[in-house]
């Protein structure tokens, strides 16, 4: 049957049943600042020498144009108060149905980077596991499944953890596995590797994945952790021979050009599982300056939506259609048997094709940016796939850039251990410096109100 119109979608805030379009856009108020001052500075206290080095840091980040690193991204956003209620929703969405997707559009230096830096952060520490990518035309195709999923696990972040990409997932996995079965990582017997195998297969649903995780050495040799990050020039066929349990090719296919779009989404479903298994809340994919689909021909989008499309279908889908084509976890599973996704989804002919996702709710969110190009964008197609909500950020005025300069003034005079109170009138100038920049954007607005501090710190005497 075709997919309806409108979906019910629960109110996670509300508790009751609202009828939600697929395409809606969800736009955050934009309340213009009037009546009151808008430059009322407090000064935050810098504790300690660390604190005062760690705001420089950020204010020099922001000089340079980047978000700030860490937690001090919520420190210094500029705008999001009325986009921030809208990531912890999704991020509910998450934990408590299964999945979600969202778009935020955004024009040129309107702050979609510094959203997206800010919903990983409240990510991490909410407890979920973050994999985050930015498109571009040569390291990172999104027509080619293998670089967009090589990225994403280079760059997977683990909440209060150090140890970052898949050798850092991999010690909490063995931790994890070592206290469940104890046997397992003493014995290293075959026997215990597929005990344990089962049982990585029924919780993550995602058999590869259950498979490579079960060896009680995988730290240890060299191969196998490179096979999970998809490295360039692996030898597929040595590093399946390496694992305790031998294997057919099925187990671990090689990523083929422009055909791995299913492989790729199935072993990031299973992440999403795996994660909740290690107590954490799920998994959020972050894809940035998505609005390079559009420059892609009709084949490149083809091979692109196999793994775009299919992240989106996993997400969202509902327990009861997720049915697709699956030789791991429906055994009676025939070629005859239609799959619930949309009909663009294509299996690739890798080892007789891989399901999209997990046949249960995986647990995985996705987060995609893009500047909208003219007045028709890739979003309408992209709905179907999955319910897709489309947050547009909000328009940048006068009133916002005076709000930024008293979040931000404060933090600068503690940074600096500037002895004298911002003077009235430095907001004006921050504004006024905006303007004369004429693009309006939150870019625009962080260089005026950096620029504008440092020419008042310029005056000043600091004590240290």
């Amino acid at each position: 049957s075709e997919r309806p119109d409108a979906e019910p979608v629960r109110n996670i805030d509300e508790g009751h049943q609202a009828l939600v379009d697929p395409k809606r856009k969800v736009a955050p108020e934009t309340v213009p600042v009037t009546g009151r001052r808008a430059d009322v500075v407090v000064r935050t206290q810098a504790e300690s020498p660390d604190d005062r080095r760690s705001l420089r840091r950020a204010i020099e980040s922001l000089r340079n144009g980047l978000p700030p690193a860490g937690s001090a991204i919520e420190q210094f956003a500029i705008g999001n108060d009325q986009t921030t209620p809208l990531f912890d929703r999704m991020l509910q969405s998450v934990s408590l149905e299964g999945g979600n997707a969202c778009v935020i559009r955004g024009a040129y230096g309107q702050g979609k980077t510094f959203s997206l830096q800010l919903l990983q952060q409240r990510a991490l520490q909410a407890g979920y596991l973050v994999a985050s990518t930015e498109i571009d035309a040569y390291e990172n195709q999104i027509h080619k499944p293998h670089h967009i999923y090589r990225d994403l696990l280079a760059k997977l972040r683990i909440p209060d953890s150090q140890q970052h990409g898949v050798m850092g997932l991999l010690d909490r996995v063995v931790d994890y596995l070592r206290q469940s079965f104890p046997g397992w990582y003493q014995s290293g017997s075959e026997s215990q590797a597929e005990k344990v195998r089962l049982h990585l297969a029924t919780e993550t649903q995602c058999g590869p994945l259950a498979w490579l995780l079960s060896d009680p050495s995988i730290r240890e040799k060299e191969l196998l952790p490179r096979l999970l990050a998809c490295e360039p020039g692996i030898r597929i066929g040595e590093a399946r021979q390496s694992h305790l349990l031998r294997v057919e090719p099925r187990f671990w296919p090689a990523f083929r050009y422009g055909t791995q779009g299913d492989f790729a989404t199935y072993i990031l479903s299973g992440l999403g599982r795996l994660a909740r298994l290690l107590d954490y809340k799920g998994l959020l994919i972050v894809l940035d300056e998505m609005e390079k689909w559009q420059l892609l021909d009709w084949q490149a989008q083809c091979r692109a939506g196999n793994l775009f499309g299919g992240l989106i279908w996993g997400a969202t889908a509902e327990k009861g259609q997720r049915q697709c084509h699956d030789n791991w976890n429906q055994p009676s599973y025939r070629s005859w048997m239609r799959c619930d996704h949309d009909k663009k989804l294509n299996h690739s002919g890798q080892c007789g094709g891989y399901p999209f996702s997990t046949p249960d709710r995986s647990f995985v969110g996705v987060a995609v940016a893009m500047t909208p190009r003219g007045e028709s964008g890739p979003e309408d197609d992209w709905s179907h796939y999955g319910v897709l909500e489309v947050i547009d950020l909000p328009p940048f005025h006068g009133g916002i850039v005076q709000q930024y300069f008293a979040k931000v003034a404060g933090r600068y005079q503690s940074a600096y251990s500037l002895p004298e109170s911002v003077p009235d009138g430095l907001a004006l100038k921050a504004l006024r410096k905006w303007q004369n920049i004429g693009d309006e954007s939150a870019r625009s607005a962080t260089r005026a109100v950096i620029e504008t501090l440092d020419e008042w710190r310029s005056g000043q005497q600091p004590v240290m």
